[in-house]
């Protein structure tokens, strides 16, 4: 990545976590692969039982905080809190964001504006209901209304043709 000196991955569990999967480890090598090309990489994910606060796996330094949903209030929250030169994240200066949507993005457009690509592996609309009908619907109305709202000037990128078309039926341009 010509001219990129700084990465901030974003996903709400790493390839640590017991509930870690796919997702997770494809980005870890990404991370894995940017790191070892010189690019200084921070994943800031949730922690789960017996998880260090950070620890550097592969030359990417992860910063664990919050659980299942507070790891992202906790990002939103340690992202605003660095750009001013606070907090966890404060020696973080991202050329790039990465916000892993899985369901939920990270909302990460709001402070670092266009500089942030969001990764979704696939859309959850068949996942949603076991959340429960109050979560399931506002998890819906974000991942398929807001998100691609706030995010259309944003780089959109996935793995699969299927999870494109998916993207693109929710308004997300296809390019």
């Amino acid at each position: 990545m010509s001219g990129v000196r700084s990465v901030l991955l974003l996903c709400w569990r790493d390839t640590g976590h017991p509930q870690g999967g796919g997702s997770e480890t494809y980005l870890q090598r990404i991370g894995a692969q940017l790191a070892a090309s010189g690019v200084d990489v921070t994943l800031r994910t949730a922690r789960y039982p017996g998880s260090a606060r950070r620890e550097v796996v592969d030359g990417v330094h992860i910063d664990r905080v919050g659980g299942r949903y507070s790891v992202y209030i906790g990002a939103m929250v340690a992202m605003a809190a660095a750009r001013i030169g606070l907090g966890p994240l404060r020696r973080v200066r991202p050329d790039v964001v990465v916000d892993t949507q899985n369901g939920l993005p990270f909302l990460a457009r709001l402070i670092y504006g266009q500089r942030v690509a969001l990764l979704v592996h696939h859309c959850h609309r068949e996942q949603w209901p076991v959340a429960g009908w109050f979560l399931s619907r506002v998890g819906w109305f974000v991942e398929s209304w807001l998100s691609p709202r706030l995010n259309r000037r944003n780089q959109y990128v996935t793995v699969s043709l299927p999870s494109a078309r998916d993207l693109v039926g929710l308004g997300v341009e296809h390019e």
